[in-house]
Order: C-alpha cells, then structure tokens, then sequence
C-alpha cells in the first residue's frame, strides 16, 4: 500500500482502497536480480494493466521504456560488481 502505514488490512480487503501500491525487491536478497526484476516489472504491469493504472517510478513521475532499461543496466552491473566481490 503507497498510503501510510503501508500495509494492507485483510479483514477488510473487500471494501479496501488506495491511490498506488508499491513494489520492491532488495538486490541481494534475489538469487538472480536481473530476473527478479523483470518478473516484478511484469506482474506490476500486468496489475496497473488490468486495474487501470498508471506505473511510476521511484520519484513517482510515469514509468518509461528507458527508465525501465536504465533500471536493468544498473542490475547488470551491480551483479557485475557483486559476483567480482566488490560489494
């Protein structure tokens, strides 16, 4: 949920309702970040697709193919840097 406190409450799904919500995803925690991206990238798209929405970026300005791409570069290298030992 994009709204403070940030969580969604269960018990009242039904009835629930927010302007955004949020995807993130912690480079070292993915086995393979470049994938995990891609897959997240997908599944918001497919969400806003279907719900009508609008993807944004992190500094909530519209989500653009080479925001996307710059996004993927900067995986790309952070595994590059990672697997080299330089964290």
């Amino acid at each position: 949920n994009a709204v403070k406190p940030g969580d969604f409450e269960l018990d009242s799904m039904g009835e629930f309702k927010t302007p955004g919500v949020s995807f993130l995803m912690l480079l070292q925690d993915a086995e393979d970040p470049l994938d995990t991206f891609n897959r997240m990238y997908d599944a918001a798209a497919t969400i806003s697709q279907r719900l009508g929405g609008e993807l944004k970026d992190e500094t909530r300005s519209a989500l653009t193919p080479q925001t996307v791409e710059h996004y993927r570069q900067r995986i790309t290298e952070y595994t590059r840097r990672h697997i080299a030992g330089y964290h």
